[in-house]
Protein backbone atom coordinates (compact mmCIF):
# COMPACT_ATOMS: atom_id res chain seq x y z
CA UNK A 1 0.00 0.00 0.00
CA UNK A 2 1.09 3.38 -1.31
CA UNK A 3 0.28 6.62 -0.05
CA UNK A 4 1.10 10.61 -0.56
CA UNK A 5 0.50 13.53 1.20
CA UNK A 6 -1.73 16.61 0.08
CA UNK A 7 1.66 17.88 -1.93
CA UNK A 8 1.17 14.42 -4.12
CA UNK A 9 4.93 13.20 -2.60
CA UNK A 10 5.40 9.65 -1.71
CA UNK A 11 4.44 9.29 1.76
CA UNK A 12 4.62 5.39 3.01
CA UNK A 13 5.10 2.39 1.71
CA UNK A 14 3.96 -0.57 3.29
CA UNK A 15 4.13 -4.44 1.94
CA UNK A 16 1.94 -6.83 4.12
CA UNK A 17 2.85 -9.55 3.10
CA UNK A 18 6.26 -8.65 1.89
CA UNK A 19 7.30 -10.62 -1.53
CA UNK A 20 10.37 -11.31 -3.41
CA UNK A 21 10.70 -11.27 -7.34
CA UNK A 22 11.48 -8.79 -9.75
CA UNK A 23 9.27 -5.61 -9.76
CA UNK A 24 8.38 -3.97 -13.63
CA UNK A 25 11.73 -1.78 -13.76
CA UNK A 26 11.40 1.82 -15.58
CA UNK A 27 14.95 3.06 -15.75
CA UNK A 28 13.84 6.63 -16.67
CA UNK A 29 11.06 6.56 -13.86
CA UNK A 30 13.97 6.30 -11.61
CA UNK A 31 16.35 8.37 -13.40
CA UNK A 32 14.06 11.35 -13.73
CA UNK A 33 13.09 11.27 -9.30
CA UNK A 34 16.73 11.12 -9.36
CA UNK A 35 17.88 14.00 -10.82
CA UNK A 36 14.83 15.85 -8.66
CA UNK A 37 17.31 16.34 -5.95
CA UNK A 38 19.94 17.11 -8.18
CA UNK A 39 23.73 15.93 -8.55
CA UNK A 40 24.07 12.92 -5.69
CA UNK A 41 20.53 11.67 -5.28
CA UNK A 42 19.81 8.29 -6.58
CA UNK A 43 16.03 7.83 -7.61
CA UNK A 44 15.99 5.24 -4.42
CA UNK A 45 13.07 2.70 -4.29
CA UNK A 46 10.90 2.98 -0.64
CA UNK A 47 10.35 -1.42 -1.50
CA UNK A 48 13.20 -2.18 -3.46
CA UNK A 49 12.11 -3.78 -6.90
CA UNK A 50 13.83 -6.98 -6.02
CA UNK A 51 10.50 -7.02 -3.12
CA UNK A 52 8.35 -5.94 -5.86
CA UNK A 53 8.69 -2.64 -5.10
CA UNK A 54 6.99 -1.13 -8.39
CA UNK A 55 9.57 1.49 -10.08
CA UNK A 56 6.84 4.31 -9.87
CA UNK A 57 6.95 7.74 -8.32
CA UNK A 58 4.31 7.01 -5.97
CA UNK A 59 7.42 4.64 -4.15
CA UNK A 60 10.51 6.82 -5.65
CA UNK A 61 12.33 10.02 -3.67
CA UNK A 62 15.47 11.28 -4.25
CA UNK A 63 18.06 9.32 -1.85
CA UNK A 64 21.25 10.36 -1.46
CA UNK A 65 23.33 8.01 -3.06
CA UNK A 66 25.36 6.53 -0.31
CA UNK A 67 22.18 6.18 1.37
CA UNK A 68 20.66 4.33 -1.46
CA UNK A 69 23.74 2.09 -2.39
CA UNK A 70 24.87 1.92 1.35
CA UNK A 71 22.97 1.37 4.63
CA UNK A 72 19.51 1.12 3.00
CA UNK A 73 20.35 -1.10 0.70
CA UNK A 74 21.92 -3.39 3.29
CA UNK A 75 18.28 -3.17 5.21
CA UNK A 76 16.57 -4.45 1.86
CA UNK A 77 18.85 -7.31 1.72
CA UNK A 78 18.09 -8.30 5.34
CA UNK A 79 14.78 -8.09 4.44
CA UNK A 80 15.27 -10.41 1.79
CA UNK A 81 17.19 -12.50 3.76
CA UNK A 82 13.96 -13.13 6.52
CA UNK A 83 11.61 -13.20 3.57
CA UNK A 84 13.75 -16.40 2.23
CA UNK A 85 13.03 -17.91 5.51
CA UNK A 86 9.16 -16.88 5.55
CA UNK A 87 10.24 -14.70 8.59
CA UNK A 88 8.78 -11.30 7.48
CA UNK A 89 5.63 -9.73 8.83
CA UNK A 90 5.36 -6.35 7.83
CA UNK A 91 7.94 -4.00 6.13
CA UNK A 92 7.23 -0.13 6.23
CA UNK A 93 8.98 3.07 4.86
CA UNK A 94 7.86 6.75 5.92
CA UNK A 95 9.48 9.74 4.10
CA UNK A 96 9.37 12.52 5.96
CA UNK A 97 10.02 16.47 4.40
CA UNK A 98 10.91 19.91 5.49
CA UNK A 99 8.52 21.54 7.16
CA UNK A 100 7.91 24.43 5.01
CA UNK A 101 8.04 24.68 0.86
CA UNK A 102 7.09 22.02 -1.64
CA UNK A 103 10.64 20.08 -1.30
CA UNK A 104 10.09 16.84 -3.32
CA UNK A 105 13.37 15.74 -1.61
CA UNK A 106 13.21 14.15 1.91
CA UNK A 107 15.02 15.16 5.22
CA UNK A 108 14.96 11.94 6.76
CA UNK A 109 13.39 8.55 5.90
CA UNK A 110 12.28 5.82 8.74
CA UNK A 111 12.05 2.42 7.39
CA UNK A 112 10.70 -0.75 9.64
CA UNK A 113 10.29 -4.39 9.36
CA UNK A 114 8.95 -7.25 11.68
CA UNK A 115 9.84 -10.28 11.45
CA UNK A 116 8.44 -13.74 12.67
CA UNK A 117 11.34 -14.80 15.39
CA UNK A 118 11.52 -15.39 18.91
CA UNK A 119 14.53 -13.04 19.50
CA UNK A 120 13.77 -10.27 16.68
CA UNK A 121 11.91 -7.14 17.65
CA UNK A 122 10.98 -5.21 15.07
CA UNK A 123 14.18 -3.42 13.28
CA UNK A 124 14.05 0.11 12.76
CA UNK A 125 16.06 2.51 10.97
CA UNK A 126 16.17 6.27 10.76
CA UNK A 127 18.52 7.77 8.20
CA UNK A 128 19.06 11.89 7.27
CA UNK A 129 18.74 12.41 3.74
CA UNK A 130 22.01 14.53 3.25
CA UNK A 131 25.48 13.41 2.52
CA UNK A 132 28.38 12.80 5.05
CA UNK A 133 24.83 12.58 7.85
CA UNK A 134 25.05 9.41 8.97
CA UNK A 135 28.57 8.48 10.46
CA UNK A 136 26.84 5.76 12.61
CA UNK A 137 26.06 3.59 9.65
CA UNK A 138 28.40 1.12 9.98
CA UNK A 139 27.32 0.39 13.69
CA UNK A 140 23.75 0.52 11.70
CA UNK A 141 24.94 -2.18 9.46
CA UNK A 142 27.08 -3.95 11.89
CA UNK A 143 23.66 -4.12 14.38
CA UNK A 144 21.13 -4.80 11.35
CA UNK A 145 23.57 -8.09 10.65
CA UNK A 146 23.66 -9.37 14.03
CA UNK A 147 19.77 -8.76 14.43
CA UNK A 148 19.44 -10.87 11.11
CA UNK A 149 21.57 -13.27 12.44
CA UNK A 150 20.21 -13.77 15.55
CA UNK A 151 16.24 -13.96 13.99
CA UNK A 152 17.87 -16.98 12.23
CA UNK A 153 17.48 -15.29 8.72
CA UNK A 154 20.96 -16.04 7.40
CA UNK A 155 20.83 -17.38 3.73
Amino acid sequence: MFRTDARGRPKTATAKPLAAGAGHPDPQCRADVGHFGGTGYDGGHLIAQTLRGPTRRHNLVPQWHTINRGIYHSFENAAKKCLAKGQVQVYTATVFYPRSGDSVIPDHFKTSMTVKAPNFHAKKITLKNIPNSNANTDALKTQLDNDVKAAGCTS
